[in-house]
């Protein structure tokens, strides 16, 4: 009697286990399902939402270009007035270049004939872009950590920015983590990475690199350098007038540049400006003119002196 009542209790606990079991699993299921439908939904999203940034991308593009046609056909313009006006009205015009932000015509011609876009090529031929990649490989013995860790203490003593190590921006779960920094010349970078596979020697093969030097310059970029440079000569119009006649006027970036040397002091009433007097005489010139304050031979006394000498006998 016993066993037919513990086999009756035995099987009302497996129906009971059997139906809560089917009941969790059901809304388990439920939840899975209304979890997926959540997912496609906030996946539709995001491809109209890329959809969207493509199309005001390709409109920002058009507004640029259109800007562009616009700055060039206002320069020819301005051009075209300064020729055609008449002289009283040029005081004029120059007012309305001096307010407008974009530079006239001349400044930009000024530049390109100095060639200032391949002078500023040239400055930034030695600058290096460093890349490396950390990648745990076939051996995930922890060689990659112990490798960035090592190049980021290294850049953090010698005061450089860098960005990373991490992986790029987009990239999936999982995938190699990436470090760049910039350098002044190839030469910094090459003997930092050397340095670190000299002392690292074990654990190199889990980086790879790649060290970049100089820009290129398009058409396209000289004529945004030209307008940058057009800007700067712009502003040197007011300096040149307010200038005193003898004298050489410094902005805060030339006077950071030359450092504090004799003869460069502070502009009166003018924040940020410096001023050299060129009138200033040297102790070279000083000593130069101390013999002409001698004073000349009498021509008199010389021809005296030679009538006295054919008079003796």
């Amino acid at each position: 009697m016993w066993l037919g009542f513990l086999a009756i209790l035995v099987a009302f606990g497996y129906a009971l286990i059997k139906f809560l079991a089917s009941l969790h699993m059901r809304r388990l299921r439920d939840v899975h399902a209304r979890l997926l439908h959540e997912v496609k939904r906030e996946r539709q999203r995001l491809q109209a939402v890329e959809g969207k940034l493509q199309v005001q991308r390709s409109q920002r593009g058009a507004v640029q270009q259109k800007l562009a046609n616009a700055r060039r056909f206002k320069d020819d313009l301005f051009g075209r007035l300064r020729l055609a006006l008449p002289s009283t009205l040029t005081g004029e015009l120059r007012e309305c270049v001096n307010r407008h932000p974009i530079p006239e015509p001349e400044g930009v011609r000024t530049a390109h004939s100095l060639r200032l876009a391949d002078k500023v090529t040239a400055a930034l031929t030695s600058l290096s872009i460093l890349v490396v990649e950390f990648s745990a490989g076939d051996a995930a013995d922890g060689s990659e950590t112990v490798l960035a860790g090592e190049l980021v203490q290294q850049l953090t003593s010698l005061g450089a920015l860098f960005t990373g190590p991490e992986p790029r921006q987009g990239a999936p779960e999982g995938s190699p983590a990436v470090l760049t920094t910039a350098f002044d010349e190839p030469a910094g970078a090459l003997d930092l990475m050397t340095a670190l596979g000299a002392s690292h020697g074990e654990q190199v093969h889990a980086a790879r690199a790649v060290l970049v030097a100089g820009i290129t310059v398009t058409e396209f970029d000289q004529e945004h350098v030209n307008r940058l440079f057009a800007r700067t000569l712009h502003s040197t119009r007011q300096l040149l007038e307010d200038a005193d006649p003898g004298t050489l006027v410094l902005n805060e970036r030339a006077h950071e540049l030359l450092g504090d040397r004799a003869g460069i002091s502070p502009r009166d009433g003018a924040e940020g400006q410096w001023v050299v007097s060129l009138a200033e005489p040297s102790a070279k010139d000083d000593e130069a003119a101390a013999p002409a304050t001698a004073d000349p031979p009498d021509p008199d006394r010389g021809v005296a002196a030679a009538d006295t000498k054919d008079e003796a006998p």
